[in-house]
């Protein structure tokens, strides 16, 4: 697991009501790997389709009491003695006695309480990777919270995945499924619905370049689709004007880090019929 440095908070609505945690990230492969191990414990859908899109997609279909642990302990840290929890998917705690916590945490502790060094210490530390996860809060009241996430693992009321938005951030995220309100959920049915878009043009894309034009391409290239505004048909078509394109998306191209940036579907098919030589011809504004 490697411990997680944006985005990591303690999710409430605007009433204050406790709706899980954003478990955050850092800019390292094990935040860059997704969860399908995570899922596969739960048995949580490992793909996003029609069928499932929205917190459905991401409900836990089963518990596992063996892999999921939740313990309280108390700290002695600068001769004052501190109360926390702990909650955790990891395989490596199965055999571990309930009052240790993994290094990963235990060398962390101190930035969670008062000192000279920290004006404002933490109230939460969290850790993950593509099959576990572990979450160490302080405090009486962040600790009912987090023992609260644990018990709603035992109804199946929770739901695990990748969230964007101002009220998760944008990061692995663990909800409970019951508190968050319907129209939340149609939003994150839309986003779905708009990666699924997405990942189906690029991988059409991605054949239709790997097919046409490998003498540039060489031997990797990536890419990504962006849409203009997928949720509001008249700012789309505003920027498509703007950017003299037909289609309501733009696609991200680079090849092997040679040529890369933003181009319109006209561009990359003027590539495809060798109007022009090459990307580079065209410029990204």
């Amino acid at each position: 697991m490697r411990e997680a440095y944006n985005e990591v908070k303690i999710i409430k609505d605007e009433n204050d009501v406790f709706l899980g945690i954003s478990l955050g990230f850092d800019f390292c492969a094990e935040h860059e790997r997704g969860i399908r191990g995570i899922q596969s414990t739960f048995r949580i859908p490992l793909s996003l389709n029609p069928n499932n899109f929205g917190l459905k997609g991401r409900t836990i279909k089963k518990t596992n009491d063996r892999l999921l642990k939740f313990f309280k302990f108390k700290k002695v840290i600068n001769k004052k003695t501190y109360e926390f929890a702990f909650l955790t998917l990891d395989y490596l705690m199965m055999d571990v006695s309930k009052n240790k916590i993994p290094y990963v945490f235990e060398n962390r502790l101190g930035s969670m309480v008062p000192n000279k060094w920290e004006e404002k210490p933490k109230e939460i530390i969290t850790a993950w990777n593509e099959n576990g996860f572990g979450i160490v809060v302080r405090g009486c009241d962040n600790i009912n919270l987090l023992e609260n996430l644990y018990t709603s693992f035992g109804i199946k009321d929770i739901c695990i995945g990748m969230l964007s938005g101002k009220l998760f951030g944008n990061s692995l995220v663990i909800i409970i499924k019951s508190r968050i309100p319907k129209e939340i959920d149609e939003v994150i049915k839309t986003q779905d619905l708009e990666n699924y878009k997405a990942s189906k043009l690029k991988e059409r894309w991605k054949k239709r370049l790997s097919k046409l034009k490998k003498d540039e391409l060489g031997l990797s290239f990536g890419l990504s689709i962006s849409f203009f505004d997928f949720q509001n048909n008249k700012n789309a078509l505003e920027l498509m004007k703007t950017k003299n394109t037909k289609h309501n998306y733009l696609i991200w191209v680079n090849l092997a880090g040679n040529i890369y940036g933003w181009y319109t579907v006209e561009e990359i098919k003027s590539w495809l019929k060798n109007k022009v030589k090459s990307l580079k011809e065209f410029k990204d504004e």
